[in-house]
């Protein structure tokens, strides 16, 4: 005979109590929305129409390239916005494991490749949120408090004693390594907390909800 028992529930772990990595498209927003570049209204036109798919009335983009169109590193509105061609997403929404428009699709994956982080590192559109977010950032005088601002402004709470002597050690290091390659006193400081910036949106912390 089999004894029945009643299941534990205590032992097991809530897949909502782990970490889970921002949806594609909340991650591009929330980018958008801590650089305060987040336009919240909907776009006028189609860039496919424009892009040579729409009536031949319509103006066609520069060299007809819808792929640099679904890729504009300086269009801010919101991802639900974003034009969705098969076969072609954008690559912020690709490469973030955003659903197949060619398939249906229950469950997303979710992957860490290489080129997730080449994109944080490397992609115009980071790098214009980057640069957008020191901007704000240096609109307060003191090191410390923009550390700390940025902390709240990023991840939603000031930082621990040991990130913020991080923090400052890195924008050191970052200050020393622009000033040997040359890099002007006008355009050095944007460039120091513009990476720092970049470094907080490439950080798990950013990434991942829990």
């Amino acid at each position: 005979a089999y004894e029945i028992r009643p299941r534990d529930w205590s032992s097991d772990v809530c897949s909502s109590d782990l970490p889970r990595r921002l949806d594609a498209e909340i991650l591009r927003d929330a980018i958008l929305a801590v650089s305060e570049q987040l336009e919240s209204t909907p776009p006028v036109g189609s860039v496919v129409a424009q892009g040579g798919e729409g009536p031949i009335s319509r103006p066609r983009l520069a060299g007809n390239n819808i792929n640099s169109a679904i890729n504009d590193p300086k269009n801010t509105h919101r991802s639900i916005y974003l034009p969705i061609i098969r076969d072609n997403l954008p690559e912020s929404m690709a490469l973030f494991d955003a659903a197949d428009p060619t398939l249906i699709t229950s469950d997303r994956q979710q992957t860490t490749v290489p080129s997730q982080g080449l994109f944080l590192l490397n992609n115009a559109f980071v790098l214009r949120a980057s640069d957008a977010a020191a901007d704000k950032l240096r609109e307060t005088d003191s090191e410390s408090e923009r550390i700390r601002a940025a902390f709240l402004r990023f991840f939603g709470r000031p930082p621990t004693g040991n990130e913020l002597t991080g923090a400052e050690k890195f924008l050191a290091s970052y200050r020393q390594q622009i000033t040997q390659d040359r890099i002007g006193p006008r355009n050095r400081e944007r460039e120091t907390w513009s990476a720092f910036c970049q470094a907080l949106f490439a950080s798990a912390e950013f990434q991942y909800r829990k």
